[in-house]
């Protein structure tokens, strides 16, 4: 299949108002990811706004942890994006197969890439494991950038930080949310990546809510075994936002954790 410049290939995957395609560039046979966003639908939700937010600031800032963007186009159906390919895909598929050295790294390379993004005023927002992509050579980039800045919930539930939660049995605030977010969001990240699943996932939404606000994480032998993962979660998933690490604090502390190990 043809696409204006491109040769489409295999469907790489799906997201809420389209699907990432692998395609080529005829002219210099460059390998890219398509992602095609379904205009009707995301104006249906009211998204508009964040596919502007993740074409404005993934094709101006260009860091080595962040998913660059190439350019984007348009038809009367959908919106394309040009992304760059990552070939070893989403990190999701590593989730609870990890080594702790591999997690930290992970958290570390993220975290670079948010500080970048917070140095530019820019808060993510929306720290997944969906949402980092994974390249050869242990290189991960950040990516999905459509839900930064603004006031209100953006994210996913298991991810949430609790200044985002209005209550114990699950309102959601909408008071500006800052820096802190991707900070717990990290912290909530290391934990999924060595247990295989979020810190205060629970059955309900509402059991989710409420753990996120006021619960502790259960402290597993494989999270207590490494003083370097106890310490993180201990300073990252602090239920005060001002009370915990900034991204340059944590990244500071991995750099050096890191390399007294290599």
């Amino acid at each position: 299949m043809h696409l204006g410049e491109f040769r489409i290939g295999k469907k790489l995957g799906n997201g809420r108002f389209g699907s990432v395609y692998l395609a080529q560039h005829k002219e210099s046979g460059y390998i890219v990811a398509l992602k095609v966003l379904r205009k009707r639908e995301a104006l249906s939700q009211g998204t508009e706004r964040s596919i502007s937010h993740e074409i404005g600031i993934g094709t101006q800032l260009r860091h080595f942890n962040l998913v660059p963007l190439y350019g984007w186009f348009h038809d009367r159906e959908n919106v394309y994006i040009v992304m760059e390919y990552a070939e070893a895909g989403e990190l999701y598929n590593k989730v609870g197969k990890v080594t702790v050295q591999e997690a930290l790294e992970v958290v570390l390379q993220v975290g670079r890439g948010l500080y970048f993004l917070h140095q530019h005023g820019i808060v993510h927002r929306d720290i997944k494991p969906e949402n980092i992509l994974c390249y050869q050579h242990g290189i991960y980039k950040v990516g999905d950038l459509g839900g930064v800045g603004g006031i209100g919930v953006v994210g996913t539930l298991d991810y949430l930080a609790p200044e985002s939660i209005a209550g114990s049995t699950g309102g959601l605030s909408v008071s500006p949310i800052s820096t802190p977010v991707d900070v717990w969001a990290c912290g909530v990240l290391l934990y999924e990546l060595l247990e295989g699943r979020p810190p205060f996932e629970r059955p309900t939404r509402e059991g989710t809510l409420r753990a996120i606000s006021k619960e502790g994480y259960l402290r597993t032998p494989k999270i207590v075994e490494d003083a370097r993962v106890v310490k993180i979660l201990e300073r990252c998933l602090v239920k005060r936002g001002e009370e915990r690490w900034t991204i340059r604090e944590m990244v500071e502390y991995l750099e050096g954790a890191i390399c007294n190990i290599r």
